[in-house]
């Protein structure tokens, strides 16, 4: 049995791999600009525990 052909999306490819190398990047580097506040961290916390809720 023949394995199926998939096109490969380079326009796609290009955009997440851009978006996760900017996000990669700038994250720490606005941190150690600017700084967390207690309310960054707090948003983060509840943020993750409600995405994970919402997974299962």
């Amino acid at each position: 049995m023949e394995r199926p052909q998939f096109k490969t999306d380079y326009p796609t490819i290009v955009l997440f791999f851009t978006m996760t190398v900017a996000t990669v990047i700038g994250v720490p580097l606005f941190g150690y600009i600017y700084g967390f506040s207690a309310l960054d961290w707090t948003m983060f916390v509840v943020l993750y525990l409600i995405t994970g809720l919402g997974i299962t």
